[in-house]
């Protein structure tokens, strides 16, 4: 951002930097508050600038550069707890087209689209071309929707701070340590440049952790030699958690489907790979996509003839190429105008 613009630092709450030094907090926490200001500046600047429409690409290491890519829906969210403090940054990348991939694979390695569809990314197909005994290249086709995010975490008892970054970088999460003392000038410029896709700097500098449990395995050719995408609904997941999170569940022509953190993508159309095959000549083959991401469930278009949405007691709306939080109850249109005499409804119910 431009030099005349307001500093990070000036955004901190003084009550809050009097609280931390007179109870000596560690510099972490009041660091985050740093960060969160900057994110709320950089939010306001691209709004304020007209660059919502800026195209990046996006380079994923083994995967190559996806490109022509627009980032959109920017957020930033910050929390407090008795442990510490939170910050994350969220926004999605999309286009107009399906995204390509193939990348080079060997018989030692994980299950690649399982481990994507852990971080929100739709893997429409995926299939394995064999190049010899132990090698092969995988290739997919991926949804033009891809959630990026960076969270930042602060515990009391350590002047660390912990970075958690989603689909930056490369498809899939990775985790980083670095000291609060590096949260400065040039920190907040090398995260600019990796906001706007143009320096991986940043991660550069920083110890990455090996044991995060969200880095990307490479795929392994036995359990994606199928042509068809593997079934997200073998995913696993923290048990400790089951409680915290949301469940999706969906009714159609009498039959019950159920979404959670275990299966969090439920793919809508006419025809293979989708969850919920609706025959219509209203429906696209892959028309929406229901995706749980931060404990919250979120209806994606992706279709020709748009998605009717109409919660319970509120009016009815459209989705065409566009994203939309759900909550509570309701019911959902493929392709055509809700009526009690179109056989294809889907009824949703969200519960905690």
């Amino acid at each position: 951002m431009e030099n005349d613009k307001e500093s990070p630092e000036s955004g901190l709450d003084p009550d809050l930097l009097a609280e931390t030094a007179e109870k000596g907090i560690e510099a972490s926490v009041v660091q985050l508050s740093a960060i969160y200001s900057f994110f709320n500046q950089y939010i306001a600047a691209r709004s304020r600038d007209g660059d919502e429409a800026r195209r990046v690409d996006l380079s994923c290491e083994r995967f190559g550069v996806i490109p022509s890519l627009t980032a959109v829906d920017f957020r930033a969210d910050q929390s407090f707890s008795d442990a510490g403090s939170q910050v994350d940054f969220r926004f999605r990348l999309v286009r107009d087209l399906p995204i390509d991939i193939a990348c080079p694979v060997s018989l030692n390695d994980d299950d690649i689209p399982l481990a994507l569809r852990r971080d929100g990314v739709i893997v429409l197909s995926s299939r394995i071309r064999r190049g010899g005994a132990e090698h092969g290249v995988l290739s997919m086709e991926i949804a033009p929707d891809i959630p990026v995010g960076l969270t930042f975490r602060s515990v009391l008892g350590s002047s660390d701070i912990q970075l958690e970054t989603r689909n930056i970088g490369t498809l899939g999460s990775r985790g980083f340590r670095f000291s609060s003392r590096r949260v400065g000038p040039e920190f907040f410029d090398s995260l600019e440049q990796l906001l706007r896709f143009d320096s991986l700097t940043l991660l550069d500098e920083f110890e990455e952790q090996s044991e995060a449990s969200a880095t990307l395995p490479s795929p392994q050719i036995e359990q994606t030699i199928q042509t068809e995408t593997v079934s997200a609904d073998i995913l696993t997941f923290d048990l400790s958690r089951r409680a915290l999170q949301k469940s999706l569940r969906l009714v159609y022509q009498g039959e019950e489907f159920l979404f959670n953190s275990e299966h969090p993508v439920c793919r809508l159309g006419r025809r293979m790979p989708a969850d919920i095959q609706i025959r219509s000549r209203f429906v696209s083959r892959e028309h929406a996509t229901l995706i749980l991401d931060n404990r919250q469930f979120s209806l994606r278009d992706h279709s020709s003839n748009g998605t009717y949405v109409r919660p319970e007691g509120r009016p009815t709306y459209m989705l065409h190429h566009a994203s939309q939080k759900l909550e509570g109850v309701g019911v959902i249109s493929l392709g055509e105008e809700i009526s009690l005499s179109n056989p294809d409804l889907i009824y949703y119910e969200i519960r905690e």
